[in-house]
């Protein structure tokens, strides 16, 4: 590998620790924590939907990737999204007999998450 590929490797463990440390950051505040169902693992992905929608929106202008796609992208929005936790946590709400939370969970994460990407991408013309 030449070094630039390095780098690459270097910003996506940067950035992937960065967004997991938000992650467990969001997961300790008192005011998300749900009785329904879990609601810092949805503030955590449509946080990183809205941000992916931001680098998205770029990369459709020039599809060349530079540090920040591999910093922000692939590091800091892989580390901060938490879909094997939000895999995890509809299991437990099946497994508890649940189903209709976890259906109104499951959908509120996914519509919730397009509609941020969506966000993201609608304003990144305006402030990036």
């Amino acid at each position: 590998m030449d070094n630039m590929q390095w780098q690459y490797y270097l910003l996506v463990f940067a950035g992937g620790g960065s967004g997991s440390m938000l992650r467990l950051l969001i997961s300790r505040q008192d005011f998300l924590q749900g009785k329904s169902f879990y609601i810092a693992t949805l503030t955590a992905n449509l946080i990183a939907c809205f941000i992916l929608g931001l680098i998205a929106h770029r990369y459709t202008l020039s599809p060349n990737r530079d540090w920040s796609w591999y910093l922000f992208a692939a590091g800091f929005c892989g580390g901060l999204s938490t879909f094997s936790t939000f895999s995890l946590e509809n299991l437990e709400l099946i497994g508890s007999g649940q189903w209709q939370t976890a259906l109104i969970y499951t959908s509120i994460s996914i519509l919730g998450c397009l509609l941020a990407l969506w966000a993201g991408i609608s304003v990144s013309p305006k402030i990036l």
